[in-house]
């Protein structure tokens, strides 16, 4: 499996309102409920934060890849 397969174009905000890392992944969050990604943010967000607990999805110069294992989740 290739990243192209999963991370999709539609679903990559490029400025972003905010600087710290939870409220950008709050951002993240709504965005994707928004476009329909997803159904549950509050569940992404506290994944996403958890995982960030475990170490930074950020690959350098301002770029991250913030993802997350959900058990239940439909979208």
């Amino acid at each position: 499996m290739k990243i192209t397969d999963i991370l999709k174009k539609e679903h990559i905000i490029a400025d972003l309102a905010f600087n710290d890392k939870e409220s950008v992944l709050k951002e993240f969050s709504d965005f994707l409920e928004k476009k329909g990604a997803i159904k549950n943010k509050e569940a992404l967000l506290a994944a996403l934060i958890e995982r960030e607990k475990l170490g930074s999805t950020g690959i350098g110069e301002n770029v991250a890849i913030p993802h997350a294992k959900l058990d239940n989740i439909d979208t």
